[in-house]
């Protein structure tokens, strides 16, 4: 795990990381706004576009929504799009 900080409601946190949460923080970060589709995201935290199944991403997306929303069961960051995949929401 990796110590790392984000900006969050105008306030700077410290999370431990692991690497594919850092890198999944930095990939919707870098699309906020945009859905991001299972493939696009498996791309870009393992490097394969293919072969990484929606339950792994799901698993991911879970533990990153424990580290940064108020409410991970009800995220407010971190959108399900349903079908498609995830989406970072503006940050302001």
């Amino acid at each position: 795990f990796q110590t790392g900080q984000i900006w969050l409601d105008q306030q700077e946190i410290t999370l431990k990381l692991s690497e594919p949460q850092r890198k999944l923080i930095s990939f919707l970060y870098q699309r906020a706004g945009i859905i991001c589709t299972y493939d696009e995201i498996a791309e870009g935290v393992w490097g394969v576009g293919e072969g990484v199944s929606p339950g792994a991403i799901y698993e991911l997306v879970k533990r990153v929504r424990q580290k940064v929303e108020p409410d991970w069961k009800n995220p407010t960051y971190i959108i399900t799009v349903p079908g498609k995949g995830y989406r970072l929401e503006n940050p302001e």
